[in-house]
Protein backbone atom coordinates (compact mmCIF):
# COMPACT_ATOMS: atom_id res chain seq x y z
CA UNK A 1 0.00 0.00 0.00
CA UNK A 2 1.85 3.31 -0.64
CA UNK A 3 2.46 5.56 1.79
CA UNK A 4 -0.42 8.92 2.11
CA UNK A 5 -2.77 6.44 0.27
CA UNK A 6 -6.32 6.67 3.00
CA UNK A 7 -7.47 3.84 4.38
CA UNK A 8 -11.15 3.03 3.92
CA UNK A 9 -12.51 1.11 6.46
CA UNK A 10 -16.83 0.17 6.18
CA UNK A 11 -18.78 -1.49 9.08
CA UNK A 12 -21.94 -2.77 8.86
CA UNK A 13 -24.48 -0.82 11.34
CA UNK A 14 -27.10 -2.96 12.81
CA UNK A 15 -30.19 -1.14 12.92
CA UNK A 16 -33.00 -2.37 15.41
CA UNK A 17 -36.24 -3.22 13.82
CA UNK A 18 -38.78 -0.24 14.35
CA UNK A 19 -42.39 -0.16 16.07
CA UNK A 20 -44.21 -2.68 14.25
CA UNK A 21 -48.32 -2.26 13.73
CA UNK A 22 -50.64 -4.12 15.65
CA UNK A 23 -53.52 -5.01 12.95
CA UNK A 24 -52.16 -8.70 13.82
CA UNK A 25 -54.11 -7.98 17.48
CA UNK A 26 -57.22 -6.74 15.89
CA UNK A 27 -57.24 -9.94 13.73
CA UNK A 28 -56.40 -12.07 16.67
CA UNK A 29 -59.99 -10.89 18.68
CA UNK A 30 -62.02 -11.15 15.58
CA UNK A 31 -60.81 -14.82 15.35
CA UNK A 32 -61.10 -15.24 19.02
CA UNK A 33 -64.50 -13.85 19.44
CA UNK A 34 -66.09 -15.68 16.53
CA UNK A 35 -64.71 -18.70 17.78
CA UNK A 36 -67.01 -18.05 20.90
CA UNK A 37 -70.02 -17.14 19.08
CA UNK A 38 -69.32 -20.44 16.98
CA UNK A 39 -69.30 -22.41 20.09
CA UNK A 40 -72.40 -20.63 21.89
CA UNK A 41 -74.45 -21.29 19.27
CA UNK A 42 -73.10 -25.16 19.09
CA UNK A 43 -74.30 -25.27 23.07
CA UNK A 44 -77.48 -23.42 22.59
CA UNK A 45 -78.74 -25.86 19.58
CA UNK A 46 -77.98 -28.77 22.09
CA UNK A 47 -80.27 -27.28 24.71
CA UNK A 48 -83.76 -28.58 24.96
CA UNK A 49 -87.00 -25.99 24.55
CA UNK A 50 -87.19 -26.10 28.52
CA UNK A 51 -83.58 -25.30 29.02
CA UNK A 52 -84.09 -22.67 26.99
CA UNK A 53 -87.23 -21.15 28.27
CA UNK A 54 -85.56 -21.13 31.67
CA UNK A 55 -82.40 -19.62 30.78
CA UNK A 56 -84.53 -16.30 28.77
CA UNK A 57 -86.60 -16.21 31.88
CA UNK A 58 -83.63 -15.91 34.36
CA UNK A 59 -82.17 -12.93 32.10
CA UNK A 60 -85.44 -11.32 31.66
CA UNK A 61 -86.50 -11.23 35.64
CA UNK A 62 -83.45 -13.04 37.20
CA UNK A 63 -85.23 -12.58 40.73
CA UNK A 64 -88.03 -14.33 40.13
CA UNK A 65 -88.50 -18.02 40.75
CA UNK A 66 -88.67 -19.96 37.65
CA UNK A 67 -92.43 -21.58 36.43
CA UNK A 68 -92.66 -25.37 36.58
CA UNK A 69 -92.87 -25.21 32.98
CA UNK A 70 -90.84 -27.92 31.84
CA UNK A 71 -91.27 -31.37 31.44
CA UNK A 72 -87.69 -32.23 33.32
CA UNK A 73 -85.87 -31.19 37.11
CA UNK A 74 -83.53 -29.94 35.06
CA UNK A 75 -85.14 -26.55 33.57
CA UNK A 76 -86.22 -25.74 36.70
CA UNK A 77 -82.89 -23.76 37.66
CA UNK A 78 -83.55 -23.76 41.43
CA UNK A 79 -81.69 -21.11 43.02
CA UNK A 80 -79.32 -22.64 45.61
CA UNK A 81 -77.24 -20.45 47.85
CA UNK A 82 -73.29 -20.14 46.88
CA UNK A 83 -71.70 -19.41 49.36
CA UNK A 84 -70.73 -21.06 52.76
CA UNK A 85 -72.44 -19.24 54.77
CA UNK A 86 -75.90 -19.61 53.19
CA UNK A 87 -75.13 -22.66 53.32
CA UNK A 88 -74.04 -23.24 56.52
CA UNK A 89 -77.99 -22.32 57.71
CA UNK A 90 -79.03 -25.77 56.03
CA UNK A 91 -76.70 -27.94 58.06
CA UNK A 92 -73.30 -27.22 57.11
CA UNK A 93 -71.44 -27.18 54.08
CA UNK A 94 -70.70 -27.65 50.19
CA UNK A 95 -71.67 -31.42 50.36
CA UNK A 96 -74.38 -30.92 52.35
CA UNK A 97 -75.41 -28.37 49.64
CA UNK A 98 -75.00 -30.58 47.02
CA UNK A 99 -76.57 -33.84 48.62
CA UNK A 100 -79.70 -30.79 48.64
CA UNK A 101 -79.30 -30.55 44.70
CA UNK A 102 -79.26 -33.72 43.96
CA UNK A 103 -82.54 -34.18 46.13
CA UNK A 104 -84.48 -31.58 44.82
CA UNK A 105 -84.20 -32.25 41.39
CA UNK A 106 -84.74 -35.94 41.76
CA UNK A 107 -87.97 -34.59 43.59
CA UNK A 108 -89.10 -32.19 41.08
CA UNK A 109 -88.77 -34.61 37.86
CA UNK A 110 -90.92 -37.17 39.73
CA UNK A 111 -93.33 -34.54 40.34
CA UNK A 112 -93.09 -33.66 36.86
CA UNK A 113 -93.13 -36.98 35.56
CA UNK A 114 -96.50 -37.34 37.54
CA UNK A 115 -97.91 -34.50 36.39
CA UNK A 116 -97.72 -35.39 32.48
CA UNK A 117 -100.29 -37.79 33.07
CA UNK A 118 -102.55 -35.08 33.86
CA UNK A 119 -105.08 -34.58 30.45
CA UNK A 120 -104.14 -31.71 28.18
CA UNK A 121 -107.47 -29.87 29.31
CA UNK A 122 -106.52 -25.77 29.18
CA UNK A 123 -107.36 -25.89 33.01
CA UNK A 124 -105.24 -28.31 34.06
CA UNK A 125 -102.56 -26.62 31.82
CA UNK A 126 -103.48 -23.39 33.69
CA UNK A 127 -103.02 -25.80 36.92
CA UNK A 128 -99.69 -26.69 36.12
CA UNK A 129 -98.20 -23.40 34.73
CA UNK A 130 -99.45 -22.16 38.34
CA UNK A 131 -97.08 -24.45 39.80
CA UNK A 132 -93.33 -23.05 41.32
CA UNK A 133 -90.27 -24.75 42.83
CA UNK A 134 -87.89 -23.02 45.56
CA UNK A 135 -85.23 -24.25 47.52
CA UNK A 136 -85.39 -23.11 50.72
CA UNK A 137 -83.09 -23.78 54.16
CA UNK A 138 -85.91 -25.46 55.07
CA UNK A 139 -86.29 -28.26 51.90
CA UNK A 140 -88.07 -28.40 48.60
CA UNK A 141 -91.19 -26.03 48.86
CA UNK A 142 -93.94 -27.07 46.12
CA UNK A 143 -96.15 -23.33 45.43
CA UNK A 144 -99.91 -23.92 44.01
CA UNK A 145 -100.23 -20.11 43.31
CA UNK A 146 -103.75 -18.66 42.76
CA UNK A 147 -104.04 -17.82 39.12
CA UNK A 148 -106.61 -15.56 36.70
CA UNK A 149 -108.57 -19.04 35.06
CA UNK A 150 -106.20 -20.77 37.63
CA UNK A 151 -107.74 -21.36 41.12
CA UNK A 152 -107.07 -24.08 43.19
CA UNK A 153 -109.33 -23.00 45.79
CA UNK A 154 -113.46 -21.94 45.45
CA UNK A 155 -112.88 -18.00 46.28
CA UNK A 156 -113.30 -17.20 49.33
CA UNK A 157 -113.73 -21.43 50.38
CA UNK A 158 -111.73 -24.12 51.43
CA UNK A 159 -112.98 -26.15 48.74
CA UNK A 160 -110.81 -27.56 46.30
CA UNK A 161 -112.13 -27.38 42.72
CA UNK A 162 -111.96 -30.53 40.41
CA UNK A 163 -109.64 -29.72 38.31
CA UNK A 164 -107.23 -29.03 41.35
CA UNK A 165 -108.03 -32.22 42.70
CA UNK A 166 -106.96 -34.04 39.54
CA UNK A 167 -103.81 -32.49 39.84
CA UNK A 168 -103.43 -33.60 43.23
CA UNK A 169 -104.49 -37.45 42.34
CA UNK A 170 -101.21 -37.69 40.53
CA UNK A 171 -98.76 -36.17 42.92
CA UNK A 172 -99.78 -37.44 45.44
CA UNK A 173 -99.08 -41.27 44.36
CA UNK A 174 -95.69 -40.29 44.14
CA UNK A 175 -95.31 -38.35 47.41
CA UNK A 176 -96.50 -41.16 49.20
CA UNK A 177 -93.79 -43.69 47.33
CA UNK A 178 -91.30 -41.58 48.17
CA UNK A 179 -91.73 -41.71 51.87
CA UNK A 180 -90.79 -38.20 52.66
CA UNK A 181 -92.43 -36.13 55.60
CA UNK A 182 -94.27 -33.06 54.43
CA UNK A 183 -95.95 -30.14 55.77
CA UNK A 184 -98.76 -28.21 54.39
CA UNK A 185 -98.84 -24.09 54.46
CA UNK A 186 -102.16 -21.66 53.99
CA UNK A 187 -101.63 -18.21 52.81
CA UNK A 188 -103.80 -15.63 51.60
CA UNK A 189 -103.72 -12.09 50.70
CA UNK A 190 -104.21 -9.09 52.56
CA UNK A 191 -107.98 -8.32 51.31
CA UNK A 192 -110.13 -8.57 54.18
CA UNK A 193 -112.77 -11.34 54.20
CA UNK A 194 -116.41 -9.89 54.75
CA UNK A 195 -117.17 -13.09 57.17
CA UNK A 196 -117.77 -11.93 60.87
CA UNK A 197 -115.98 -14.13 63.65
CA UNK A 198 -113.94 -15.45 60.35
CA UNK A 199 -110.58 -14.05 58.93
CA UNK A 200 -107.71 -14.62 56.65
CA UNK A 201 -105.95 -16.86 59.16
CA UNK A 202 -108.88 -19.12 59.65
CA UNK A 203 -109.00 -19.46 55.69
CA UNK A 204 -105.66 -20.26 55.04
CA UNK A 205 -105.52 -22.95 57.66
CA UNK A 206 -108.78 -24.05 56.13
CA UNK A 207 -107.54 -24.20 52.99
CA UNK A 208 -104.12 -26.07 54.41
CA UNK A 209 -106.48 -28.90 56.28
CA UNK A 210 -108.05 -29.21 52.73
CA UNK A 211 -105.09 -29.92 51.43
CA UNK A 212 -103.74 -32.59 53.70
CA UNK A 213 -107.70 -34.00 53.36
CA UNK A 214 -107.30 -34.79 49.71
CA UNK A 215 -103.96 -35.66 50.05
CA UNK A 216 -104.46 -38.63 52.18
CA UNK A 217 -107.45 -39.38 50.53
CA UNK A 218 -105.55 -39.62 46.89
CA UNK A 219 -102.34 -41.59 48.25
CA UNK A 220 -100.26 -39.96 50.69
CA UNK A 221 -100.49 -41.93 54.08
CA UNK A 222 -101.97 -40.67 56.89
CA UNK A 223 -99.04 -39.44 59.83
CA UNK A 224 -96.64 -38.56 56.32
CA UNK A 225 -98.17 -35.35 56.86
CA UNK A 226 -96.45 -34.07 59.91
CA UNK A 227 -97.23 -30.54 60.45
CA UNK A 228 -100.32 -27.94 58.88
CA UNK A 229 -99.95 -24.53 59.03
CA UNK A 230 -102.00 -21.37 58.48
CA UNK A 231 -100.14 -17.52 57.86
CA UNK A 232 -102.81 -15.91 56.69
CA UNK A 233 -101.34 -12.77 54.77
CA UNK A 234 -98.09 -13.17 57.56
CA UNK A 235 -95.92 -14.65 54.73
CA UNK A 236 -96.99 -12.94 51.91
CA UNK A 237 -95.18 -14.09 48.18
CA UNK A 238 -95.49 -10.35 46.96
CA UNK A 239 -94.51 -8.15 49.85
CA UNK A 240 -95.10 -5.06 47.89
CA UNK A 241 -98.39 -5.99 46.25
CA UNK A 242 -100.45 -7.53 49.50
CA UNK A 243 -103.10 -7.76 47.04
CA UNK A 244 -101.79 -9.80 44.55
CA UNK A 245 -103.06 -13.00 43.33
CA UNK A 246 -99.68 -14.50 43.94
CA UNK A 247 -100.62 -14.12 47.57
CA UNK A 248 -102.86 -16.70 47.48
CA UNK A 249 -101.71 -20.12 47.72
CA UNK A 250 -100.77 -23.36 49.26
CA UNK A 251 -97.33 -24.57 49.93
CA UNK A 252 -96.31 -28.42 50.27
CA UNK A 253 -93.26 -28.88 51.64
CA UNK A 254 -91.04 -31.46 51.77
CA UNK A 255 -87.92 -31.49 54.30
CA UNK A 256 -84.60 -31.80 53.30
CA UNK A 257 -83.53 -35.67 54.41
CA UNK A 258 -86.64 -36.32 56.05
CA UNK A 259 -88.09 -39.81 56.13
CA UNK A 260 -91.67 -40.79 56.78
CA UNK A 261 -91.79 -43.86 59.27
CA UNK A 262 -95.62 -44.43 58.67
CA UNK A 263 -95.83 -45.21 55.06
CA UNK A 264 -97.79 -48.21 54.14
CA UNK A 265 -99.69 -49.30 51.30
CA UNK A 266 -102.15 -46.16 49.69
CA UNK A 267 -105.46 -45.97 51.18
CA UNK A 268 -108.38 -47.29 49.70
CA UNK A 269 -110.83 -44.95 51.32
CA UNK A 270 -111.05 -41.26 49.38
CA UNK A 271 -113.37 -38.55 50.24
CA UNK A 272 -116.70 -38.27 50.13
CA UNK A 273 -117.01 -37.04 46.61
CA UNK A 274 -116.65 -37.82 43.41
CA UNK A 275 -113.10 -37.09 41.34
CA UNK A 276 -113.36 -38.65 37.72
CA UNK A 277 -110.57 -39.68 35.72
CA UNK A 278 -108.30 -40.30 38.52
CA UNK A 279 -109.10 -44.09 38.97
CA UNK A 280 -110.46 -47.24 37.46
CA UNK A 281 -111.78 -49.26 40.10
CA UNK A 282 -114.67 -47.34 41.82
CA UNK A 283 -113.99 -47.58 45.74
CA UNK A 284 -116.78 -46.83 48.07
CA UNK A 285 -116.70 -43.08 49.24
CA UNK A 286 -118.77 -43.65 52.80
CA UNK A 287 -118.96 -46.40 54.94
CA UNK A 288 -121.68 -48.49 54.32
CA UNK A 289 -124.88 -48.07 56.05
CA UNK A 290 -126.57 -50.34 58.46
CA UNK A 291 -130.30 -51.38 57.88
CA UNK A 292 -132.55 -49.62 60.24
CA UNK A 293 -135.55 -50.43 59.29
CA UNK A 294 -137.68 -52.40 61.15
CA UNK A 295 -138.14 -55.92 60.52
CA UNK A 296 -141.78 -57.50 60.24
CA UNK A 297 -143.27 -58.74 63.44
CA UNK A 298 -143.31 -62.93 64.29
CA UNK A 299 -146.10 -63.99 65.88
CA UNK A 300 -145.35 -66.70 68.67
CA UNK A 301 -147.05 -69.85 69.75
CA UNK A 302 -149.60 -68.45 70.75
CA UNK A 303 -150.30 -66.25 67.88
CA UNK A 304 -149.69 -63.22 69.48
CA UNK A 305 -147.30 -60.77 67.92
CA UNK A 306 -143.73 -60.83 69.11
CA UNK A 307 -141.05 -58.05 68.60
CA UNK A 308 -137.59 -58.89 67.33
Amino acid sequence: MREGQAIIVKKKKIVAAGHHGGSWKVAYADFVTAMMAFFMVMWIMGLSADQRAAIAHYFNDPFSPIKSTSESGAAFGLGFPSSLEESGKSGGGSDNLANQEVEANQLIDGLASAMKTLDGSPEAAALIESIEFKATDEGLRMEFLEKNGAAFFEIGSAEIRPAARQLIGRIAPFLHDSGRSIVIEGHTDSRPLNRPGYDNMDLSADRAASMKRVLEALGVAKGQITEVRGYGDNKLYMADDPYHWSNRRVSVLLPWGEKSEVVGEPPKELMDQQVQGLFRETYQIAPARPDIRRKPAGRDAFGAVADD
